[in-house]
């Protein structure tokens, strides 16, 4: 629920340099690579499932992105991980094995500048 108070805290809208956190904590892009991805991704068993599962044992999800051939994005909160400090690529690669799933390349994307959106 928001604030009703009529005082403004020091954090307000505050800014770092390279930053992701838009009135939200640091965020952390990961792209996962994963077989089969885009293969029936509405099913509750399917492969796109499994992965959803996988990444949430990493990190607290914001956003899921749309399965293609070229995997998947997720937007994590980079103080929830699972060490804590910076995103590993090494232990979302353990989190989608231990899930039976085969991943290509992991792709984390912590400092985000100069970046164009296009529709």
């Amino acid at each position: 629920m928001p604030s009703v108070s009529s005082t403004v805290s020091a954090n307000y809208l505050k800014a770092k340099s390279n930053f992701s956190n838009f009135g939200t904590r640091q965020l952390v892009f990961v792209n996962v690579d994963v077989a089969d991805i885009e293969t029936n991704p509405t099913d509750s068993d399917s492969v796109f499932a499994k992965s959803v599962r996988a990444i949430q044992q990493v990190g607290e999800l914001y956003y899921v992105g749309i399965p293609s051939s070229a995997g998947v994005t997720f937007i994590l909160s980079a103080d929830t991980l699972v060490n804590s400090t910076d995103a590993n690529s090494q232990t979302i690669a353990e989190a989608f094995t231990a899930a039976g799933l085969t991943t290509t390349a992991v792709n984390v994307y912590t400092n985000i500048t100069g970046v164009t959106l296009t529709a």
